[in-house]
């Protein structure tokens, strides 16, 4: 997919998700952005998508369009039950550096996969599932190993999933 120059973070995930309305910052708590749990982050996220002007079936850009719809034709008959959240600006951003996550509703839990949007292709340390930066969104086959990667780790079902840590590609990456 072709995307041009991008000049910092902010605008790669406002690329990708779209501009955040949902403001906060760690050093003022602007928004009552304390410190939250993993588990209540991802909760926060999910009840303020209408306020982040995010539709979790249907999101907003171009980009965000095509991992959704990739990720959605993988599971054909389970499509109704995943959702893509954003969550810029959260407390699950901000203390738990993720900016994005796949949600699939399973019987007994959600299964998530979250993402870290950088600019920087040379990162290979994140709070998050998967790294996912320009380049990985530039190479259509690199691309379509991330999407089977997210796919794959929304059927993981180890209750310790939170707690591992996978770079998506990290191994042929230059530098």
């Amino acid at each position: 997919m072709y995307i041009g120059k991008i000049y910092s973070g902010y605008a790669f995930e406002e690329m990708v998700l779209g501009r955040s309305s949902f403001g906060c910052f760690k050093s003022n708590n602007i928004g009552g952005c304390k410190y939250l749990s993993f588990k209540e982050a991802i909760k926060m996220a999910k009840n303020i998508q209408s306020k982040l002007g995010w539709n979790s079936k249907k999101p907003p850009t171009r980009i965000a369009q095509y991992l959704y719809s990739n990720i959605v034709f993988m599971f054909k008959n389970r499509k109704r039950n995943l959702k893509f959240f954003s969550s810029v600006g959260t407390p699950l951003d901000l203390y738990h550096g993720v900016d994005c996550f796949f949600c699939l509703k399973d019987k007994k839990r959600d299964n998530i996969v979250t993402i870290d949007l950088t600019i920087n292709h040379r990162k290979i340390k994140s709070k998050a599932d998967i790294i996912l930066s320009p380049n990985d969104i530039r190479d259509d086959g690199q691309c379509q190993k991330m999407l089977k990667n997210i796919t794959s780790r929304l059927l993981y079902t180890n209750k310790e999933k939170k707690h591992k840590i996978y770079h998506f590609y990290h191994k042929n990456r230059n530098g």
